[in-house]
């Protein structure tokens, strides 16, 4: 539909899954929504045309440390957020249940300020799933 000429961009997609010979786009789902939700996570925080540019740079870590602040006051690491968006050792990602295991425990942990938002101590590292 629409014009064909258009290319549709996959920002949100892994390096691994968007590039070319990746038939529908059938590479392990451990990786692929973890990248996703990072991606989302950056245009979340600073808009979309500064994630775009981010995700293009090869150096990621860098864009997302100048963004500590905005990056803490979610509630995450910077370099937990890195962790999500690493473009060279999908493996690295965490799987989403770790992501889940770990804001369960830093809720019971925190109590009722781990859901306020910036107040909470921020997400550093992934708890393997019990």
């Amino acid at each position: 539909q629409g014009d064909p000429e258009r290319k549709l961009r996959f920002d949100w997609a892994p390096p691994e899954v968007s590039a070319r010979g990746s038939p529908n786009f059938a590479l392990p789902p451990f990786s692929f929504d973890i990248y996703s939700f990072g991606v989302l996570v950056l245009k979340l925080l600073r808009g979309r045309a500064w994630a775009q540019e981010v995700l293009k740079n090869e150096e990621t870590w860098m864009a997302i440390h100048a963004a500590r602040s905005d990056v803490q006051q979610a509630g995450l690491s910077v370099d937990f957020l890195a962790t999500m968006l690493h473009r060279t050792l999908p493996e690295k990602r965490p799987l989403a249940s770790h992501i889940l295991t770990s804001l369960s425990k830093s809720r019971r942990t925190n109590g009722s300020a781990a859901a306020s938002g910036p107040q909470s101590a921020p997400i550093t590292r992934v708890a393997p799933a019990a």
